[in-house]
């Protein structure tokens, strides 16, 4: 039975608020004879995986050093997801804290389902040990594990799949399954 989370433990994830942008491949055109016929077809699947995982990448860099005015940021992200995130980053800087991931901190994607041809969700069963701490003298001002099964839209927008929006469907204490 998911434990009630700590909403103010929560701003990494929270803050946030999922998912990124990767270039996608151009769509072929032309008829059947052309020569790059032989290109493989796109595994758009993998194509939101990569960009969901590359959103966290940007993330876990900015939660170690908050910049709300990262250029990656609309790269990234869109609509819900950019503002809180940026709200988030700019929360931490004012208040002088960052994250400090620990060795559990991890993104398990468990599924990817397309919608469409321009949105797709992705499951992702995330452990966060981080700890959030003082940016000027390291000290610790929370510290905790938690599991949280993650619900996130992506948009396809100019060719690039962006995080929209994050809903957490579930939060446990500690690192556990989402099973």
């Amino acid at each position: 039975m998911p434990a009630s989370v700590h909403p103010q433990r929560r701003l990494p994830l929270a803050a946030l608020a999922l998912l990124l942008a990767l270039p996608i491949a151009p769509a072929c055109t032309g008829d059947d004879n052309d020569a790059d016929d032989t290109k493989p077809p796109k595994d758009e699947k993998a194509e939101v995986k990569a960009a969901y995982l590359a959103y966290w990448d940007m993330g876990e860099r900015l939660l170690e050093a908050p910049n709300p005015d990262d250029p990656e940021i609309p790269k990234r992200t869109t609509g819900k997801a950019r503002t809180d995130l940026v709200a988030g980053l700019k929360r931490l800087k004012q208040e002088g804290l960052r994250s400090s991931l620990g060795e559990r901190y991890v993104h398990d994607v468990v599924g990817v389902e397309l919608r469409g041809d321009d949105a797709a969700l992705v499951k992702d069963c995330a452990v966060d040990d981080s700890s959030l701490v003082r940016a000027a003298n390291g000290d610790v001002v929370e510290q905790s594990v938690v599991t949280e099964l993650l619900q996130v839209r992506l948009v396809l927008r100019n060719e690039s799949w962006l995080v929209e929006s994050s809903t957490r469907l579930g939060a446990w204490e500690g690192a556990a399954s989402c099973e």
